[in-house]
């Protein structure tokens, strides 16, 4: 028994009539007598009485009508479905990204593409940095969003996604701190963090030493020495720090801009603001799903929208 079998059980049903069948599905009337005999043997039961020249559903006849009916039904679901997913149309992107980017500048990108294309989930993923781009080589992400340039970026597709700047910010009480916070995703850009135990004075040479070719923000932006660093989980956390008068804080323009506007936070002049990219990563091109090319195609339709205006 097949779909087709089915398909060709439920003509003679609601049509009643062998030869109108034939006629409609351009077989010949004895083939849709045969398919018919062979589908009763297979079920064990018979499904048509013949009244006169009118073929009539039995009871059981009725009964298998009813599933039939729901079968190919899904059929044509499941039929719609594939194709969908073929075209682009339906899929799930796992993105992965850290919590800065994730939280102040993906929001409104995701929101706008789940508009145009409802059936695509974005399933947003956050991690730190340095995993980034391991997750997107081993598939478990199909894009990432990463503020570092990949270690081997010659095997991935690497594109620029924005720019952002770190920039220094205070309380808007004009009172000295003698401490810098620093969310996660920021210290995890430099190697050295970690290890300093630490002082602004250190900055230069140990971070300098670690970072290789990954440009520390702190190292190249800090002008203010003699300051204690310290780190916390997020920006949200340490705007709320900052605002709090327990020190300074360094985070992304995008993470402080209504905070700054409103006047809760103001720019610390001991730090120069650094320009940051934000990059998108994928595997290469042969590996990735349609969904996944879609979403690629809007965040660069986006950005490039963007930054013509």
């Amino acid at each position: 028994m097949n779909t087709r079998h089915l398909a060709l059980f439920r003509e003679v049903a609601l049509t009643g009539n062998l030869t109108q069948v034939a006629q409609r599905l351009h077989i010949s009337q004895p083939a849709v007598s045969m398919q018919l005999h062979r589908l009763e043997e297979e079920v064990g039961v018979p499904l048509f009485a013949l009244l006169g020249r009118q073929m009539t559903l039995t009871d059981a006849g009725r009964a298998f009508l009813e599933y039939t009916e729901e079968i190919l039904s899904l059929e044509e679901q499941l039929t719609r479905v594939m194709d969908e997913f073929n075209e682009g149309r339906r899929g799930r992107v796992v993105v992965g990204t850290s919590l800065g980017v994730g939280t102040y500048l993906l929001p409104q990108v995701i929101q706008e593409f789940a508009q145009s294309y409802p059936k695509i989930v974005i399933d947003l993923q956050v991690c730190a940095e340095e995993e980034i781009e391991k997750f997107v080589r081993n598939g478990h992400f199909d894009l990432g969003f990463t503020m570092r340039m990949p270690m081997e970026h010659f095997s991935l597709r690497v594109t620029k996604f924005t720019t952002d700047q770190f920039i220094g910010i205070r309380s808007p009480a004009i009172t000295p701190q003698t401490k810098l916070w620093i969310p996660k995703d920021i210290a995890g850009l430099c190697p050295a963090f970690h290890e300093m135990r630490k002082t602004a004075d250190e900055l230069p040479n140990k971070f300098a030493a670690t970072t290789n070719r990954h440009t520390s923000p702190l190292s190249t932006g800090l002008i203010e020495r003699h300051i204690e660093i310290g780190c916390l989980e997020s920006m949200e956390l340490v705007k709320r720090y900052v605002a709090a008068g327990l020190g300074y804080g360094l985070v992304l323009r995008s993470a402080a801009a209504k905070d700054l506007e409103q006047g809760q936070l103001s720019l610390w002049t001991g730090y120069v603001e650094q320009a940051i990219t934000i990059n998108m990563v994928t595997r290469p091109a042969e590996h990735l799903a349609r969904s996944t090319w879609i979403f690629l195609h809007h965040v660069r339709t986006r950005s490039t929208h963007k930054e013509k205006a």
